[in-house]
């Protein structure tokens, strides 16, 4: 069990190892690796092709929860009722004492089956169905440690969700673009098409890379290598327990209930499947050819960053975090998966 909770936290920390490069060993480059591994026939791989039919029921449901986050409240002088929201004030007394630290002001509830973390507001609520803005009352609960309280409650607004309908109006509110409902079906269906194409193939690519490094065969491992990929996990153990001011030792025991002993063969583990994997990688790098200029590099942390969902501004911004050679080597696994995916054959 340890060695598993272990095993967690490393992969945990290979967003870290991201920037612990391997390119500074110069036998990448300089050596035949074929003396360590047997590189798998990739031209040999074959794979699945997946299902991407989006069906019209998938569609229906990426609509309604299109029309569900269009919801809006809006308040209305109606009576409260199942399904709708209040917002009211409670002051609690208990043996007619006040009780500042249990009561509340303007706290807003839905009746729609929500269960909160205050018992006394899921007392409250069913109690307040019927009253409208500005109503008061007086209500007895008692709690779960048979407390008997009373609750002064101001009801001060509710509210009722404002459902929208499909209609062609508002077809055009959710998608831009589209005037009726029949284009916002054929847009959402085109949308959800595109986006289980790009989950395909990221799985598809995913699934040939681990197909690549398995079948590969692992003969010799070049020492300096696996000593680089060791010395860097453990860098990052001894890293975070000097952030959590304390020895390695103090942090293995209080944050992962390991020993020195179990951390050093689980990252010796850890540490040879880098290797492997490195070794694949520049194994199909020599193999193919594959080049890796400054400006292929640069357009590669480029279109990264784009992707990044705002958390890189630019390119050289993901290249200082991440490290060039780290960047590199992701850009030759890029390559090499594209060569590897084109010669993989699709079978049914």
């Amino acid at each position: 069990m340890k060695k598993k909770l272990l095993v967690i936290l490393i992969c945990i920390l290979t967003v870290f190892c991201f920037s612990c490069s391997s390119v500074g060993w110069k036998g990448l480059y300089e050596e035949d690796l074929s003396e360590y591994l047997t590189l798998a026939d990739y031209t040999k791989f074959t794979y699945k092709k997946p299902n991407i039919e989006v069906t019209q029921a998938e569609v229906d449901a990426r609509i309604s929860t299109l029309l569900e986050a269009a919801t809006t409240m809006e308040e209305v002088d109606k009576k409260l009722a199942s399904g709708m929201t209040v917002c009211f004030d409670r002051f609690c007394f208990i043996n007619g004492q006040a009780k500042p630290e249990l009561s509340f002001e303007g706290g807003v509830y839905s009746l729609d089956g929500t269960q909160y973390e205050n018992e006394a507001v899921n007392l409250l609520l069913p109690k307040l169905v019927g009253m409208k803005k500005g109503d008061t009352a007086t209500l007895e609960i008692t709690l779960s440690d048979n407390t008997k309280a009373t609750y002064k409650v101001t009801v001060l607004a509710v509210y009722e969700k404002n459902v929208m309908t499909l209609t062609d109006a508002v077809a055009s509110k959710l998608v831009p673009g589209c005037n009726t409902v029949s284009e916002l079906k054929t847009e959402i269906q085109r949308r959800m098409t595109a986006e289980k194409e790009r989950e395909a193939e990221k799985n598809l690519i995913s699934d040939l890379r681990k197909q690549l490094i398995d079948k590969s065969t692992l003969k010799r491992t070049p020492y300096s290598l696996y000593r680089d990929y060791y010395e860097d996990r453990m860098y990052l153990y001894e890293k975070l327990a000097k952030t959590a001011s304390m020895t390695l030792e103090e942090y293995l025991e209080k944050c992962t209930d390991m020993t020195y002993e179990e951390l050093e063969e689980a990252v010796g583990e850890a540490a040879s499947d880098d290797v492997k994997e490195t070794l694949v990688l520049y194994s199909v790098v020599k193999k193919e050819n594959i080049s890796s200029t400054k400006e292929e590099i640069s357009k590669f942390a480029e279109k990264m960053a784009s992707e990044s969902e705002g958390i890189f501004e630019s390119g050289e911004e993901y290249l200082s975090y991440y490290g060039e050679n780290a960047v590199k080597d992701e850009y030759l696994w890029s390559k090499v998966m594209e060569i590897v995916l084109s010669e993989a054959k699709s079978v049914e």
